[in-house]
């Protein structure tokens, strides 16, 4: 994701690092349960579900910009912002 844009290495293992040291990373099994139960409740299906799942085991923030996905976080009790109102006028 950094290598093709940037072109260094330097800059790919800074990216790479940054990423160990301030993100979470769940498995999709690990995920699983909670993606079956947010995608019955609201209708979610494919990666959609497994973001939501992970945006809840974390207790984050889901911000997307796709409205459906937003709408389904909603009604899953996730937070959730679109980008869309963030960056109207």
């Amino acid at each position: 994701m950094l290598w093709r844009p940037s072109n260094s290495e330097r800059i790919a293992d800074i990216g790479v690092e940054f990423l160990e040291t301030y993100s979470l990373f769940y498995s999709d099994a690990y995920l699983l349960g909670d993606a079956i139960r947010i995608g019955r409740a609201t209708g979610a299906s494919g990666f959609d579900v497994l973001f939501l799942a992970c945006a809840k085991k974390a207790n984050a923030k889901l911000i997307t910009d796709d409205k459906k996905m937003y709408e389904k976080a909603v009604k899953a009790g996730i937070e959730a912002e679109l980008l869309r109102k963030l960056s109207s006028p």
